[in-house]
């Protein structure tokens, strides 16, 4: 008797302990907040969009397998002179840069508060829009430099910058 005793002790305290909480759905459990239902806004970043890049000298050597000391010799300047030139860019339109930046986050902030999620890509596209005129700057330096990459590199390693830079842009548009 004693044995039943203790036995229905012992499966009522872990009955007890166990116990659900109200409004869970698990025991011992700490309730969790509820997810809303708003879709993960991307982040606005007017540089990617503008198609602002820079490229790191060493890299481009090795991916694009460059061995000769001449062809080095050209190519590393031709990348900093570039990069130079972005950051003279970035300089002159870093207010623009800002006040898009800081008026599309406004915007996005606006539409979230009113959940008027359908309106967000059209903001991002209105950013898009104001960031052209950096954009065809920057596609002009480009062209600059692959116009002097083309007379200097073979036409495998010309493929193989192309494709690089080609999957540096497409990275911008990830982040």
């Amino acid at each position: 008797m004693k044995k039943i005793i203790f036995i229905f002790i012992v499966l009522l305290q872990f009955n007890v302990l166990n116990a659900q909480k109200p409004g869970s759905n698990y025991p011992d459990e700490v309730k969790q907040p509820e997810q809303s239902n708003a879709p993960k806004v991307q982040e606005f970043n007017p540089q990617n969009v503008a198609g602002i890049l820079k490229y790191d000298d060493v890299k481009v050597i090795k991916k694009v397998k460059i061995f000769k000391k001449e062809k080095i010799s050209e190519i590393k300047p031709l990348i900093t002179n570039y990069n130079n030139e972005i950051d003279d860019i970035l300089l002159t339109n870093k207010h623009i840069l800002s006040i898009v930046k800081a008026y599309v986050e406004k915007k996005v902030v606006f539409a979230i508060n009113n959940k008027d999620y359908s309106t967000i890509k059209d903001i991002h596209r209105e950013g898009q829009e104001k960031l052209l005129f950096i954009k065809s700057q920057v596609e002009e330096k480009e062209a600059s430099l692959n116009s002097k990459m083309i007379i200097i590199l073979s036409e495998k390693q010309f493929k193989k910058w192309s494709t690089y830079q080609k999957n540096m842009k497409n990275r911008l548009k990830r982040i």
